[in-house]
């Protein structure tokens, strides 16, 4: 069985490296290219395709996941890993980027917002649980994750939060047509579990390293005011 790692990359508009965010997925499968090349266009449908998911008033909504990202993501790439034998491991497939169609207009959130989706694999004794939870953040994100019936603007809208369960249980019924088993890689564990459950909580999340960077800074000097004592 090989282990498989496929990345999702946000590219910025401003074509700065450090812009771009980044969410890995790991499967486990046969390490055929033609497998893997299907598996990465499914992770590539987790941000493109559209979904039903349910709104605050329980109607469906149909849309994809990039209806509610910031205006600055200029595109999608998808690349797909073997992680057998030493490093580097270069891509052994890879999508074209996406077209952007769908990417609607919208004010953007402070880039560092995100919506987390938690993954699990059912606790076990004997192993530290931290070691088999993962998570997969959706953002740079638009005002539109963020407006919802009967919810304050500070929380995410539920239509959003369950498109995000929705496209997890897709793509992990999807891997599974494709010979793969969506996993939890643990790096200091030197192991992988199966993906047993997911779920997103009605509050936003903050990726620290995600602020945009200072372009400009406005500093000015005070009048000295010098008080007799």
């Amino acid at each position: 069985m090989a282990l498989i790692r496929v990345q999702a990359i946000i590219l910025d508009k401003s074509n700065i490296a450090k812009e771009n965010a980044t969410n890995t997925f790991h499967f486990v499968g046969s390490a055929a290219v033609a497998n893997v090349s299907t598996l990465i266009t499914k992770v590539q449908r987790f941000y493109t395709a559209n979904i039903d998911s349910l709104d605050g008033n329980g109607d469906n909504v149909n849309g994809s996941l990039i209806n509610y990202m910031a205006p600055t993501v200029k595109e999608i790439v998808v690349k797909g890993y073997d992680t057998a034998g030493p490093a580097p491991h270069p891509p052994i497939a890879e999508t074209l980027p996406s077209s952007g169609t769908g990417f609607l207009p919208g004010a953007a959130l402070p880039s560092e917002v995100a919506v987390c989706l938690s993954l699990r694999t059912t606790p076990v004794g004997g192993v530290i649980a931290a070691r088999r939870r993962g998570r997969v953040f959706a953002g740079p994100l638009n005002e539109n994750a963020r407006f919802a019936p009967a919810l304050t603007a500070a929380r995410p809208a539920a239509v959003f939060t369950n498109k995000l369960i929705a496209l997890a249980q897709r793509l992990d019924a999807e891997a599974a047509a494709a010979g793969y088993q969506w996993v939890i890689r643990s790096i200091a564990g030197g192991s992988y579990s199966d993906v047993d459950e997911v779920w997103c909580d009605n509050a936003f999340d903050t990726q620290r390293s995600r602020g945009v960077r200072p372009t400009v800074r406005n500093a000015q000097i005070l009048a000295v005011n010098v008080v007799a004592p």
